[in-house]
């Protein structure tokens, strides 16, 4: 009975740790799943987003072509409104209105029908205008232009859609409007709409005419303005007022069919309920008209504008199924691959506590062990080099002076993991000769590994290195205390001298004062590296203190010539005053012609400004004394000779300057503007024709020209010719034949060029003139 107890037991045992075994790999499994998860999630986000985006795209598309075709009802309805107005301008209707009627009917007929028939046919200018009536009150007859007809029974069927058939009828109407409107919406009894824009004519010498004039729209083409917002799209786009009712609907369900409402058929929301539009599932755009408060509405279904996407959102599926199938195939070989390395390890951990031998060889997990170890040393040394790279990041902005403020500096030391501590502040700049030239064959890597090693054995306090270049470097040298100069220099001394002793290159050195305040650091680099630049063109080659140059040595002045000086000096040169040239030429000898300069440094400067005055010289000019001084330039080596060339130099540039001024002057303008007014009316009258009548180069010319008058010549002859246009349109001479006056070979580019330049059509212009 115990041994079977004991089997049963060791059994239950085994089946256990099958069981766990088996629930670790599961749980396993499940970690790869859940890792899957979180990408899988982010793919349907970034779908659902840019189905959403893209979505707003078509959106955005809608309301601009809603807002053009607000646009463009306004501008109609301006345009009729400017109808009426020059209507009731007219002179012979004006005329008319004024002075006594003629009572004989053959004579008021007579007299209206001369009016009516002065009037263009505005309903072939313009599609939006039916008709132009004006009504007249106390007459026989109503003005259809360019029809007159009779205030009878016959006469009024004659009208057409208009609702009324005398001024009392339209009068009696439109007191009972709202006078703010500007277009008043009428539907008759049949349902009939009709669009009005009704103006009084009015005259300064008698305000009690009764006149009215009423411009009609034609209804039809309001409609079919509203149908290719559609696009041949389902949809429902609706013109409404002010109160949400209907004044005219462009439907459509997708079928290709489309209905147009006339007239006012309930508010727009209750359409959309009666016709099963559902208003959470439309995309809306509207614009508001200027005019009675109307607005365009339009309703697009949401699934027209994903429609509009294409075949792009069932790629982004695919793919989002695609990534998580993928995801899942990889997941459970990672499974599969792994799952008898945990339940080797599982046996390992068994084995530890039952004491028993190991055999590392014939792990799995154990053969990967060394390379996962080895990662983990890969990925420390990229943080490592990282946060390196940060440091030396840091440090370049802070000596250059990049930081503005304390706060920025604190928080580039921080972001870098630099130890910006309080204390006292040493920058040292340090200059190398070229190995090459010692014939010293050293790489780079050996360079750098030497002058960190005597660094770190003479250098005693907190350092920085920051490598200008391969052969330039600085160091931050940080200290509780202040160190005294001498014993900073001696340690930098002894390793220069080891430095020499192991490459036989010379180095430069220059040492800074002491700061506190690290925003003083960038101060202290430039004196530093005016130092080293000191001490490496007077062959110093012992660390140099600031306080052991020469007394004439300033630190806040360059050695060499700096290139703003270069380009102030040839600015001067060329169109400075001789003045301004002396001033510059004095501050060039006190910076650098000092007593003590190198001989390099007053050869390097000669160079210099022999450069400048090559390229003040006129390179494209053959004139004697431009040669000469080109020849003298090429041999002069001393500073006095120099400037000298250098004042002969300004002043010529100054001669050519005033003989460039003199040839604009003399150009005749009276005689230039008295040739284009004479030839005005020459279609053929341009630059180039000018240029052979003066005998002028027709590049020359447009420069001249465009001096001379302010403007060139084009825009010039442009506006002449709209100021002759405007004293014949004032005359009466009609707009063809004007055009034809003023040089234009066709009376559309005329017209377009007069409205342009005067703002108004010429044939508005003249009739204006002519009231």
């Amino acid at each position: 009975m115990s041994e079977q107890m004991k089997k049963w037991k060791n059994h239950n045992k085994q089946q256990f740790s099958e069981n766990k075994k088996r629930k670790i790999s599961r749980n396993f499994l499940g970690s790869y799943l859940l890792i899957l998860l979180a990408p899988a999630v982010a793919v349907i986000a970034i779908y659902c987003t840019a189905k959403n985006a893209m979505v707003e795209t078509q959106k955005e598309r809608i309301q601009s072509v809603v807002t053009e075709v607000g646009n463009s009802f306004d501008r109609e309805v301006k345009e009729a409104q400017n109808v009426g107005y020059y209507v009731g301008k007219e002179k012979r209707l004006s005329d008319y209105l004024m002075k006594a009627r003629p009572q004989n009917k053959e004579q008021e007929f007579y007299s209206l029908y001369t009016i009516s028939t002065a009037y263009p046919n505005y309903a072939l200018t313009n599609e939006v205008i039916e008709d132009v009536f004006i009504l007249i009150s106390d007459s026989r007859y109503i003005l259809k232009i360019p029809q007159v007809i009779p205030e009878d029974a016959r006469g009024v069927a004659t009208l057409g859609d208009f609702p009324f058939g005398s001024y009392d009828e339209f009068m009696a109407y439109y007191h009972e409007q709202d006078p703010a409107q500007s277009v008043f919406c009428h539907e008759d009894e049949d349902g009939k709409i009709s669009l009005l824009i009704p103006g009084r004519a009015s005259y300064p010498s008698n305000p009690f005419v009764d006149c009215i004039v009423v411009v009609q729209l034609n209804w039809n083409r309001i409609t079919k303005m509203l149908h290719p917002i559609l696009a041949g799209e389902a949809g429902v786009v609706a013109l409404v007022n002010a109160n949400g009712e209907i004044l005219a609907c462009a439907e459509d369900f997708g079928n290709g069919s489309s209905i147009l409402y006339g007239k006012e058929a309930g508010s727009l929301e209750e359409h959309l309920k009666e016709n099963g539009w559902k208003k959470n599932s439309l995309v809306t755009c509207s614009t508001s008209l200027s005019y009675n408060g109307w607005r365009i509405v339009s309703y697009v279904p949401k699934s027209v504008l994903t429609s509009k996407i294409g075949t792009t959102r069932y790629v982004t599926i695919s793919l989002c199924f695609v990534s998580v199938f993928i995801g899942m195939i990889v997941c459970l070989a990672y499974w599969h691959q792994r799952k008898g390395m945990v339940q080797e390890f599982f046996d390992l951990k068994d084995r530890l506590l039952q004491g028993k031998t190991i055999q590392k060889e014939h792990l799995q997990f154990w053969s990967s062990f060394d390379s996962f170890l080895t990662e983990v040393d890969q990925l420390q040394n990229t943080v490592e080099q990282q946060e390196s790279i940060l440091r030396e990041d840091f440090l370049g902005k802070m000596l250059y002076g990049s930081y503005d403020s304390e706060k920025q500096l604190e928080a580039g030391a921080e972001k870098a993991g630099f130890p910006l501590k309080m204390g006292f502040y040493y920058v040292v700049d340090m200059e190398f000769e070229d190995p090459l030239r010692s014939g010293s064959n050293v790489s780079r890597e050996e360079f750098s590994a030497i002058l960190d090693r005597l660094l770190e054995q003479y250098i005693v306090w907190k350092c920085w290195r920051y490598s200008v270049s391969e052969l330039s470097m600085v160091l931050l040298i940080q200290s509780d205390e202040e160190l005294p100069a001498e014993e900073l220099k001696k340690a930098l001394e002894e390793m220069n001298y080891e430095f020499y002793s192991c490459l036989k290159v010379q180095s430069y050195t220059g040492i800074s004062t002491a700061v506190q305040e690290p925003l003083e650091i960038a101060r202290q680099y430039e004196i530093a590296s005016r130092i080293s630049e000191f001490a490496r063109y007077r062959g110093i080659r012992v660390p140099v203190l600031p306080d052991e140059l020469p007394k004439e040595q300033m630190l806040d002045q360059p050695l060499f010539v700096t290139i703003d000086m270069e380009l102030k000096l040839v600015k001067q040169i060329q169109s400075g005053s001789a003045e301004q040239l002396e001033e510059l030429i004095d501050q060039i000898k006190k910076i650098y012609f000092r007593p003590g300069n190198s001989q390099y440094t007053y050869r390097h400067t000669i160079e210099i400004l022999r450069s400048c005055l090559f390229r003040s010289i006129p390179a494209d000019s053959e004139d004697p004394e431009v040669r000469r001084l080109r020849e003298a330039a090429q041999k002069v080596y001393l500073e006095e000779p120099l400037f000298a060339l250098l004042r002969e130099t300004r002043a010529l540039c100054a001669r050519m300057q005033e003989k460039k001024e003199e040839a604009v002057v003399d150009l005749d303008r009276e005689k230039i503007s008295g040739y284009i007014e004479e030839n005005l009316g020459d279609a053929s009258l341009n630059l180039s024709v000018l240029s052979e009548w003066l005998a002028e180069p027709e590049r020359k010319l447009y420069n001249d020209f465009k001096l001379c008058f302010g403007m060139s010549f084009s825009s010039y002859l442009e506006q002449r010719r709209m100021a002759r246009a405007c004293e014949l349109l004032k005359d009466g001479v009609a707009v063809k034949e004007t055009a034809e006056k003023v040089g234009y070979g066709s009376d559309y580019s005329f017209r377009r060029a007069f409205k342009r330049v005067v703002g108004i059509p010429p044939s508005d212009f003249r009739k204006m003139q002519t009231v």
